[in-house]
């Protein structure tokens, strides 16, 4: 039988990728759901930030709801975030208790641990978050408060995967992007596992390639979701890097008004 996979973001970046790599392996049945569908008749067009009960009709018999939406941008503004970070992950959580589904696998960010980087030795998944003063990484560190209180209250399970810098080659990035640099294959990979390993409970996990040198440890995804990344960025790209609060300054700097 298939396993029933809601993806919401279907038509971003992460969700075009998800989408492609499970309709190769084959045994699941995708429901689409994107806020701008992109002209593509099979995602259904939905603002997860507003409750409508067509949208929340795709949940029932889910084996596991891939929650991506969400504004992308780490440098967004609160007001920018509110109703694609904030609202729509209550939303989802809501739906996917009422309809009790199998999971969710909420796509986080390693901006939940940005302000990490100014400390020494490997940035695990278990240890307390800080995302500084960024709101993105804040909005992301909210989601997965929600995805614990969800788990208390109606038993929802989720894996929270801290995505890294997902994009299919790791050319014209920044020191930052050579440490959290996440393949397409590796990711596929990570969110799949997501899916299918059997966990109970809240489980968060950092999700980058093996690249050498990074801070971000992979020891919970590889035990805990069996985890073998595939790809990595080489010794010499994380060479030669500024000290780690100059690099959260800039990273942190807020976009400016148009």
């Amino acid at each position: 039988m298939a396993r029933v996979v809601v993806i919401t973001g279907a038509a971003g970046g992460i969700g075009t990728q998800l989408r492609a790599h499970l309709e190769a392996r084959g045994g699941y049945e995708l429901r689409l759901l994107d806020i701008d569908p992109r002209g593509d008749p099979h995602i259904i067009q939905a603002d997860l930030s507003l409750m409508d009960d067509r949208w929340i009709a795709q949940f029932e018999g889910a084996d596991a709801v891939v929650h991506l939406a969400a504004n992308p941008q780490p440098n967004a503004t609160w007001d920018a975030l509110i109703a694609p970070s904030v609202d729509a992950v209550l939303n989802v959580y809501l739906a996917a208790a009422h309809h009790k589904v199998g999971r969710v696998v909420l796509a986080s960010s390693i901006w939940a641990m940005a302000a990490r980087l100014a400390d020494a030795g490997p940035i695990e998944a278990a240890a307390q978050p800080d995302p500084g003063a960024n709101a993105y990484g804040a909005s992301k560190l909210f989601a997965e408060r929600v995805a614990y209180a969800m788990w208390r209250a109606h038993g929802v399970p989720t894996v929270a995967l801290r995505i890294g810098g997902m994009r299919e080659a790791a050319d014209a990035i920044d020191v930052w992007g050579y440490g959290c640099w996440l393949s397409v294959r590796d990711g596929c990979q990570g969110l799949e596992l997501a899916i299918r390993a059997p966990i109970e409970g809240v489980l968060v996990a950092n999700l980058t390639s093996a690249n050498a040198g990074s801070r971000w440890s992979l020891e919970t995804t590889r035990e805990a979701l069996g985890f073998a990344p595939q790809d990595g960025v080489a010794a010499s790209r994380n060479a030669t890097r500024p000290p780690a609060s100059h690099l959260i300054a800039r990273l942190l700097k807020p976009r400016r008004s148009a």
